[in-house]
């Protein structure tokens, strides 16, 4: 999967975690956007990294333990709501 939340929050921008929010809110990982700005505050504060970042991965894993559980949601949410996204040009059904 990746490195844990605090790997990601050092490697993405703000708009790239704003983004990131967004996108689980949208997937109904309710849980997350509150995950990624607790991890925010948490990389802001040098002091409690080594107890606090190893606390946040488990939260992280907890709600998402492979990327297995995104896919399955993504499928689910696509099967649900297909209006949601743009049709591929070369795929069956596109018109």
């Amino acid at each position: 999967m990746n490195g844990g939340v605090l790997h990601a929050i050092d490697l993405l921008n703000v708009r790239e975690i704003s983004d990131a929010k967004a996108g689980f809110q949208y997937f109904e990982f309710h849980a997350m956007p509150d995950l990624i700005q607790e991890a925010l505050t948490v990389a802001a504060d040098t002091d409690s990294l080594d107890v606090e970042g190893p606390r946040l991965d488990e939260l992280d894993w907890g709600q998402i333990p492979d990327d297995s559980v995104i896919v399955r949601r993504f499928e689910h949410h696509f099967e649900s709501h297909p209006t949601d996204f743009a049709p591929v040009a070369g795929h069956p059904g596109h018109r």
